[in-house]
């Protein structure tokens, strides 16, 4: 089976909800393999208000982004779809701004006209 994993958001600041109490509160609802927890670096590397849980079923994942959200103890979270980051999709979106760039490079010579003015020039004389 695929894992799954979900972004939930909207957690409280701080510590008022521990990792533990983040990865026990989703293991109700099936196996938890992870639970990832940002630290803002600048605040002294006080938790941020979002973590990332990985399941080790991706259909335990898929149900609770249907629920939207969910309430640990006294506080409700806001549960997303986490969409893996695709090495092939990444390659691909540099791809295409190396293309834009050089489309945009290409077109660059031609408000010069100098080629065209020269010519004409030429052939009035």
């Amino acid at each position: 089976a695929k894992q799954g994993k979900i972004y939930v958001g909207k957690l409280p600041p701080g510590n008022a909800l521990s990792k533990d109490d983040i990865q026990n509160h989703f293991s109700q609802f099936g196996e938890v393999v992870e639970v990832t927890r940002p630290v803002d670096k600048m605040k002294d590397n006080e938790p941020k208000t979002f973590a990332f849980i990985t399941f080790a079923r991706e259909d335990t994942a898929k149900q609770l982004v249907k629920q939207g959200e969910s309430t640990i103890g006294d506080h409700t979270v806001e549960i997303k779809r986490v969409t893996p980051k695709d090495p092939s999709g990444g390659m691909g979106w540099g791809g295409y701004g190396d293309g834009y760039g050089g489309y945009g490079y290409g077109g660059y010579p031609d408000p010069y006209g100098y080629g065209g003015f020269g010519g004409q020039g030429f052939g009035g004389g």
